[in-house]
């Protein structure tokens, strides 16, 4: 239990599934693909902290061609966590979580171009209120 928090809280998974709000543990992975990129995956539940296992959700999320784990599963994990535990929009949650990266909007870029969206544009709608 404690290796699975440690992994969002100083590991693979801090960067996209650290929530000062909610307790997040999980385990960040990278699965090989023959056919291209290697897929990126987490899975974790939340609130760590619960003790009644009534009260605490899982989540598996598998991003293909994603390439790691921590940098884009983890943040839909928490988006979606986010969305259920805070009633927030899991979309507008997850763009607050890449934002707060210094490096993540080169990262965005290529992840919207590698996914045939204009990503000029979308960053430009993203990011207006900070440039």
């Amino acid at each position: 239990k404690r290796a699975l928090r440690n992994v969002v809280l100083y590991g693979t998974g801090s960067k996209g599934g650290y929530n000062p709000k909610l307790s997040i543990s999980g385990k960040t992975g990278t699965a090989e693909n023959v056919q291209g990129r290697p897929h990126a995956w987490f899975t974790g539940y939340a609130p760590s902290d619960e003790t009644d296992i009534n009260k605490v959700i899982s989540i598996t999320v598998l991003v293909e061609h994603g390439e790691s784990g921590g940098a884009q599963a983890a943040p839909f994990a928490n988006a979606i966590l986010s969305g259920i535990f805070f009633n927030v929009d899991p979309i507008a949650a997850y763009m607050n979580i890449m934002k707060s990266w210094p490096s993540q909007k080169e990262r965005l870029r290529k992840f919207l171009q590698n996914r045939g969206y204009d990503a000029d544009k979308m960053l430009e709608y993203i990011y207006t209120d900070e440039e």
